[in-house]
């Protein structure tokens, strides 16, 4: 599996360069090849340790879930239009 992610650091005050860094170890530790872009790491491992580390770089930078909406109920489409008038406000 290949897969490009990105690390948007949520309610964080101030820089958010520590919690990127915090990120990129998480990837460079585990040892799987990766390439750093301006805005996106790309890893490739097989698709549960991928995931993994998505999951891990995501809690680091201070989310609580991979946004995933499967136990919600809701559609994507209706979150996502949620969130654009949250944050209008």
């Amino acid at each position: 599996m290949v897969a490009s992610f990105s690390v948007a650091p949520m309610g964080v005050t101030g820089g958010v360069k520590e919690l990127v860094a915090e990120a990129l170890k998480i990837v460079d530790e585990s040892g799987l090849p990766y390439e750093l872009g301006a805005m996106q790491t790309t890893v490739e491992g097989n698709p549960d340790e991928v995931m993994a580390i998505i999951l891990r770089c995501h809690r680091t930078a201070g989310g609580q879930s991979t946004g995933r909406r499967g136990d919600s109920g809701q559609a994507a489409a209706p979150a996502v239009k949620s969130r654009r008038k949250m944050k209008r406000r």
